[in-house]
C-alpha cells in the first residue's frame, strides 16, 4: 500500500517520470526504489530459509525476476522511473488483499466483496497489467530504435535483460488476471469454495 501510493505522488509530484522513463529521476522515487530493493532481497531470503521455495515457487520467481532490475536502478539511478511505474501493480495489491480478507471471512455474498471485485478486478487491468504493458512497449520499442548495434553496447545489455524480466512477468500477470476473472465473474456460486482453495498464494495473497 505504502509503495503502490507512493508512486504515484512520485509520478503525480514529477510527471516527467511518466514518459523519460530511463533517466527521469527524483530523490523520493530513488528512495522508494531502494526501499522496494531491499524488500524483494529480504522476502527472497525468507522464502528460501523457511524452506517455502516450493509453495511459494510463484512468489519466489516473480523476485527473482524483478530484484535484479531493481538493484539495478537503485545502484545507477538508471530506470528509477521504470522501477517507479512498475510500483503501480501495488495499488491494485490492496483490493487483491482487502478480497483475501473478505475471503477469509466468507463475505463473498456481501455488498463489500461485490464492490471489491470489480475495483479489484479494473485496478488489476490498469495498474499492474496496463504499467506492466506500458514499461514492456518502451523498452522494445527502444530497441527497435538501437536496432543493430544495441547488443553492441555494453549499457544497453542491461536494457534487454529488464526487458526479458518484462516480458516474463507480463505473461504471469495474464496467467493471474484468467485465474481472477474465472473465480470471480466465471465460477458458480457452488464452486466458488473449491475455487478458492484451488488460488495461488500469488493471487489472494
Amino acid at each position: 500500500m505504502v509503495t503502490g501510493l507512493g508512486s504515484v505522488l512520485c509520478v503525480f509530484q514529477v510527471p516527467e517520470l511518466l514518459t523519460n522513463i530511463s533517466d527521469g529521476y527524483s530523490t523520493p522515487a530513488h528512495l522508494l526504489t531502494c526501499i522496494s530493493s531491499g524488500y524483494f532481497i529480504v522476502d527472497t531470503a525468507d522464502i528460501v530459509l523457511n524452506g517455502q521455495s516450493r509453495a511459494s515457487w510463484e512468489f519466489l520467481l516473480h523476485h527473482v525476476l524483478v530484484t535484479p532490475p531493481f538493484v539495478f536502478a537503485a545502484l545507477t539511478r538508471h530506470y528509477v522511473a521504470g522501477g517507479v511505474i512498475s510500483l503501480f501493480v501495488e495499488v491494485n495489491s490492496i483490493f487483491l488483499h482487502t478480497r483475501l480478507l473478505l475471503k477469509l471471512s466468507n463475505a463473498q455474498d456481501s455488498a463489500i466483496y461485490q464492490v471489491n471485485k470489480y475495483l479489484n478486478l479494473l485496478t488489476f487491468v490498469t495498474f499492474r497489467l496496463g504499467a506492466q504493458i506500458y514499461l514492456t512497449l518502451y523498452l522494445l520499442s527502444k530497441m527497435l530504435e538501437q536496432h543493430g548495434a544495441y547488443f553492441l553496447v555494453r549499457s544497453k545489455v542491461s536494457d534487454t535483460l529488464i526487458l526479458f524480466s518484462l516480458s516474463t512477468v507480463d505473461c504471469m500477470i495474464l496467467v493471474y488476471l484468467y485465474r481472477l476473472v474465472r473465480a470471480d465473474f466465471l465460477s458458480r456460486p457452488r464452486t466458488r469454495r473449491a475455487g478458492q482453495e484451488k488460488s495461488t498464494k500469488f493471487l489472494t495473497d
